[in-house]
């Protein structure tokens, strides 16, 4: 399922995004503090939702 997000994610975006994207995901394997990772677990759902919204609408 995750691959499949992250697919889709990657066919609709933009260049930047999709770094920032790569960036949010290489900070999460790196991080152990569980705080931390709820956080950008929060940022890459907005991300995700944020880009179907806009390309959807």
């Amino acid at each position: 399922l995750r691959q499949i997000k992250l697919r889709v994610f990657y066919n609709q975006t933009k260049q930047d995004t999709r770094l920032r994207y790569k960036l949010c995901q290489s900070l999460w394997r790196h991080e152990r503090d569980p705080t931390h990772r709820v956080r950008l677990l929060y940022v890459l759902t907005r991300f995700f939702i944020i880009q179907n919204f806009l390309y959807k609408a």
